[in-house]
């Protein structure tokens, strides 16, 4: 019976603990996507003791996406907003600024036209605090149109980044291999061991208008090769503003390219 107290007793104390959580919006131009999105995050239903924060990382602008971040959180917003401006034009960059100035140890990106479900922020902590050893999680997300779309739209859905990143939800490291860089959530720690090997991105990320992308699969190989691990959850769940101008076949094949 002693040796069960004991055993009791360690449990309770080593319930782990809920991690804190930053959101980051890496913004270039953003001024006329981030009124819905940040709407989204206004509406976070978060449970007590659990912290989070918005940073907006505003990637060498020539709008006033700046202004309309600040107009937009209200005084009584649910976790403070902090704008940080990243000169250097990429989203590789903004993504570094992002981690450099989370405040927490669980970074999620979602883009400036991804608008989270209220449960996005709890179901973030929920998954990386209950998986240690994620390294990085990602979700599934539906289109929002601003006009119909073409009737090849869904046959090219993943390039779009829509709907799901796997035929079940669970551990995704050898199965799928990689995870979108939106709505991506990254630990601080995994990203700190990343860096502290040495790892240097060497793709930019897209930059203004150019569609160069596959820098969030770039980071999610070099998490696998440091023994991290990958996670998808069906519950995690976005919904993907598609305006009319990305919905021609001359930007698939930029996205394809």
């Amino acid at each position: 019976g002693f040796h069960f107290m004991c055993f009791k007793s360690t449990f309770k104390t080593h319930k782990m603990k809920a991690e804190n959580v930053s959101i980051v919006i890496c913004c270039f131009n953003s001024a006329s996507r981030l009124p819905e999105t940040i709407k989204h995050l206004m509406a976070q239903k978060v449970p007590d003791g659990l912290k989070w924060e918005l940073i907006v990382v505003d990637n060498a602008s020539t709008d006033n996406t700046a202004q309309v971040a600040r107009s937009l959180w209200f005084d009584d917003a649910p976790a403070p907003l902090r704008i940080v401006r990243e000169p250097v034009p990429g989203l590789s960059h903004a993504r570094r600024r992002g981690f450099d100035e989370a405040r927490y140890e669980l970074i999620s990106f979602i883009d400036d036209d991804n608008w989270v479900a209220p449960n996005w922020v709890r179901l973030v902590s929920e998954i990386m605090t209950a998986h240690p050893e994620v390294g990085a999680c990602g979700g599934q997300s539906e289109a929002v149109f601003e006009t119909e779309p073409p009737d090849w739209f869904e046959e090219h859905a993943a390039n779009f980044v829509v709907g799901r990143q796997g035929d079940k939800a669970g551990d995704v490291t050898w199965s799928r291999g990689n995870l979108w860089g939106a709505g991506l959530t990254i630990r601080k720690q995994a990203w700190a061991d990343l860096v502290e090997k040495g790892f240097q991105p060497i793709l930019s990320g897209r930059i203004g208008s150019k569609l160069s992308s596959g820098e969030d699969y770039e980071i999610c190989y070099a998490l696998r090769l440091a023994g991290w691990r990958l996670r998808y959850s069906d519950e995690l769940a976005f919904k993907h503003f598609m305006p009319t101008s990305r919905l021609s076949i001359p930007y698939l094949s930029k996205l394809k390219a």
